[in-house]
């Protein structure tokens, strides 16, 4: 497949009790260097524009992927018996257009729920299941005047890398996905990045858990079935890009 996205990525820091919580596979496991306690978790929100599947040696695009609004929810710096090396993999993907979300789910056993994407200059809502799922404000090129200051605990581990190098390491990563089998894709987001821009995000992310701890007490929201990303009065770094993806098998 090949497309092109217009949006923000950043790197939210949870537990890694919390990032397990978002993994479908119970072969994956976490293995983020470093720090012991905190796992990098990605949310890339933003347009695709043009995608196109691949057909023999050329690329089809179908109408109905010429632009749609996603919502994806990455993790990162995992093991799997089968990848010689630290992947990534998709917990979640929130998608406005029902057909896509559809097209997705049975081609390969894509995470894609349907959502009310609301997208506005400096606004990005995510309505999923009757609930707002994602409700972020942005400020781009923020002045050192103006960045609000961090609330104890949210910094990610020290020395981490900046959220454009983070994240240009992260998808150099093979994306592995389970279909029913293993396999690999090269997909790599920031490989063309353009017109990187600073910003600083802040609101709430709450997204469903794909392993649910019963056992567990209830999160902010009152559910145990869900993962706190972001939490009000928590901001973190973000970079607005625009960039050209392909995604083919990993070799």
């Amino acid at each position: 497949m090949t497309g092109e996205f217009d949006g923000v990525g950043m790197v939210l820091w949870v537990s890694r009790d919390e990032a397990r919580r978002l993994l479908p596979n119970p072969d994956l496991r976490l293995d983020y260097p470093g720090d012991a306690d905190r796992h990098p978790v990605v949310l890339l929100l933003g347009a695709e524009h043009n995608v196109g599947v691949q057909v023999r040696r050329s690329y089809v695009h179908p109408r109905f992927l010429k632009e749609y609004d996603n919502a994806y929810v990455i993790v990162p710096y995992l093991r799997h018996p089968a990848a010689a090396s630290h992947v990534y993999i998709f917990s979640k993907i929130f998608v406005s257009d029902e057909r896509v979300t559809e097209r997705g789910s049975k081609l390969n056993g894509s995470p894609k729920v349907h959502a009310a994407i609301e997208e506005a200059a400096g606004r990005f809502v995510v309505n999923y299941e009757g609930q707002r799922r994602i409700d972020l404000t942005l400020q781009e090129n923020p002045s050192a005047a103006t960045i609000p200051a961090r609330v104890a605990g949210t910094r990610p581990p020290q020395n981490a890398p900046a959220t454009a190098d983070l994240l240009r390491g992260i998808f150099r990563q093979p994306k592995i996905e389970f279909s029913p089998n293993v396999h690999l894709f090269s997909f790599d987001f920031m490989a063309e990045a353009r017109d990187l821009t600073p910003a600083i995000v802040s609101g709430t992310v709450r997204v469903p858990a794909v392993a649910s701890d019963p056992s567990r007490s209830s999160s902010p929201s009152g559910h145990s079935n869900e993962v706190w990303l972001l939490s009000p009065n928590c901001p973190v770094d973000a970079v607005r890009f625009s960039s050209h993806w392909v995604k083919t098998l990993h070799r």
